[in-house]
């Protein structure tokens, strides 16, 4: 498994500063969560913005051994101009991202390319996380959830550059 997420990593790098992989970001990422309060349920996926889905899967597909996880279907997220498709890629969800119109998707990916875009981890109150986030001073993007690709999402600026996002979801009961 080791060897396609090094693969990974080159094909879609972390614009956070410095070499930092998918797994050190994640667990740091984790840390910043419960610093502020927050317990997650569990990590949820890795958000990653292209240019093309159909031609990130097709990469995918050239570079991993088991392409069971690649017939997925593309679905469209009013509330933030994107395409998404869900990935599962040896029991760790990605999730690929073209933006179609005006968004902080669209802004990242003209700037940053083809790279990870957001975390994000499963909550139990995404309202109530987005309180204790704002209260610690964290720059929200979203002030309450929205419909995502995976029930109530909202997304935030943990970083000062910017350059990369923490998303909070709520699977819907």
């Amino acid at each position: 498994m080791s060897r396609i997420w090094n693969k990974l990593d080159t094909a879609w790098p972390v614009q956070a500063g410095g070499n930092i992989g998918l797994t050190q970001l994640r667990t740091e990422m984790a840390g910043f969560i419960e610093r502020h309060g927050v317990k997650p349920i569990a990590f949820s996926h890795y958000g990653i913005a292209v240019d093309s889905i159909e031609l990130h899967l097709k990469w995918l597909a050239d570079h991993i051994e088991n392409k069971a996880g690649l017939h997925t279907e593309k679905v469209k997220v009013e509330a933030y101009n994107v395409y998404v498709t869900r990935i599962d890629l040896d029991g760790v969800e990605l999730e690929l991202i073209e933006p179609y119109g005006g968004s902080f998707f669209k802004t990242h990916h003209e700037k940053f390319g083809n790279s990870v875009h957001h975390l994000s981890f499963r909550v139990a109150d995404a309202t109530d996380c987005l309180e204790k986030f704002s209260e610690g001073g964290v720059e929200l993007i979203d002030k309450m959830p929205r419909r995502g690709a995976h029930g109530k999402v909202a997304f935030m600026k943990p970083f000062p550059p910017g350059s990369l996002y923490l998303e909070i979801c709520q699977q819907e009961q």
